[in-house]
């Protein structure tokens, strides 16, 4: 490793990953140009982080250690199943595992090992403070949860793309969920032929599609589309009820 951190480049290292450890929520994977792989797990509902380490040196054994709110509840080396302490094995890396793109995650552990408590590789530039001198909360990391977002005291911020990249990326998703939800409404007009249950299924639907926004496609609702959603539907609710 480097004698002067390359922060920078320690944080493109970070991927997110598929959660394969059961009660973990996020996952990120570092592999450095050496080998060494890196690993974190996260249980931000307990506070619960897992390191992982496999350092390319010691051909192939890996090291856990699981930590609960800043201190170490097990640290073995797995391969041979016998507990040690990791201390100087993570803090051998402490500067890759501190560039770990997750505050949340990172202030669960407390500093231990002499990991920082916030992530660092930001650019300074791409920051923003928000009037109580903490990073807004208002818009979400990449693949981070609503609850993730509640957490977390600072952001990066991302620079925002052109509108029409934006557009282009967002048009064929919100096609789709026109496409479907108007499908599905007509479905139930000819079963029910009814104007008030195709006002509930109407407003119901607009609010699937941004929950569907939210959770799966991890990006923001498109306010406009779950308004014109609820707005049709109350329409044909009123004038459903009216006829009654």
């Amino acid at each position: 490793m480097a004698n002067k951190p390359d922060y920078l480049s320690y944080r493109t290292w970070w991927k997110p990953s598929r959660v394969k450890t059961a009660g973990y929520q996020k996952v990120y994977v570092a592999k450095t140009p050496e080998g060494d792989i890196l690993r974190a797990d996260y249980n931000f509902q307990e506070d619960l982080v897992r390191l992982e380490l496999k350092p390319a040196s010691e051909g192939g054994k890996t090291y856990v250690a699981v930590v609960k709110k800043g201190t170490a509840i097990r640290e073995q080396e797995v391969t041979q199943n016998r507990n040690l302490s990791l201390k100087r094995k993570i803090a051998a890396f402490k500067h890759i595992f501190s560039c770990i793109p997750d505050d949340s995650l990172l202030q669960s552990l407390s500093g231990i090992y002499g990991l920082a408590k916030v992530s660092l590789g930001r650019d300074e530039s791409d920051l923003s403070l928000d009037k109580s001198g903490d990073y807004s909360t208002k818009e979400s990391l990449p693949g981070e949860s609503f609850f993730d977002r509640l957490r977390r005291p600072r952001r990066q911020k991302a620079p925002k793309e052109p509108l029409w990249q934006r557009v282009k990326q967002r048009f064929w998703g919100e096609f789709h969920d026109a496409t479907v939800g108007v499908g599905l409404a007509f479905l139930v007009y000819q079963y029910f032929f009814d104007y008030v249950i195709l006002g509930f299924a109407l407003g119901a639907l607009g609010f699937l599609f941004g929950g569907l926004d939210w959770t799966l496609r991890k990006r923001d609702p498109l306010l406009a589309k779950v308004l014109i959603f609820v707005v049709v539907g109350s329409y044909f609710f009123y004038t459903g009820y009216r006829s009654q």
